[in-house]
């Protein structure tokens, strides 16, 4: 089941959504973005490079300071819980 069908309010405040490109998927990911959005989630949504399964292994170097969606995810934390991401 399409986790669209589960995003309507009352829904979690702040929503981070991270993606690989994939084909189909990315539009996938759009349309949950979407949904979160007009039940009031506040969406942010980056698309990482890589593609296929490649990519997705890719995802877990997140929490690795060279991948770059560490960063986003990083930055996006700082901002909703100030102070839970060390600078060290």
């Amino acid at each position: 089941m399409s986790p669209t069908y589960h995003a309507r309010a009352p829904n979690a405040g702040a929503f981070l959504l991270l993606h690989v490109h994939r084909p189909g998927d990315v539009r996938q990911a759009v349309e949950l973005s979407a949904t979160l959005e007009a039940a009031g989630t506040d969406v942010a949504f980056y698309v990482s490079e890589g593609e296929g399964f490649e990519g997705h292994m890719q995802m877990l170097l997140l929490g690795d300071p060279t991948y770059p969606a560490t960063l986003v995810m990083d930055n996006w934390l700082n901002v909703r819980v100030p102070g839970i991401i060390s600078s060290t």
